[in-house]
């Protein structure tokens, strides 16, 4: 995860993420309870199986970029037993062979 704020809507918590990665498991704060009862999340990770990892940046300075891909029953377990309430997975097409699940869930 790159970056991430919480706030307010209303009476309602919500985490915004940039740069999702959803670790079973991890400290992110999707997967912990930075949210308050009834706060939302609303998330898109790339749908697939396994992970991608890429290198760049000089060797001064490198940069290792690990994206991981996830199935609409497992990215919904995996949530569920992070203490939200999955209302919606969405499967969304951005370039060919993009493929991704939107998801929107309400802690519990």
């Amino acid at each position: 995860m790159k970056a991430h704020r919480t706030g307010s809507i209303g009476n309602r918590s919500v985490v915004f993420l940039i740069a999702f990665l959803l670790k079973v498991g991890s400290k992110s704060p999707a997967m912990s309870p930075t949210a308050r009862t009834g706060g939302r999340l609303h998330a898109s990770v790339r749908e697939g199986e396994g992970e991608d990892v890429s290198t760049y940046g000089s060797a001064a300075a490198p940069r290792r970029y690990v994206e991981t891909y996830w199935r609409e029953p497992t990215l919904r377990s995996a949530l569920t037993d992070a203490g939200w309430i999955v209302s919606e997975i969405r499967r969304c097409v951005g370039k060919p062979h993009d493929r991704w699940l939107s998801v929107r869930a309400t802690r519990a």
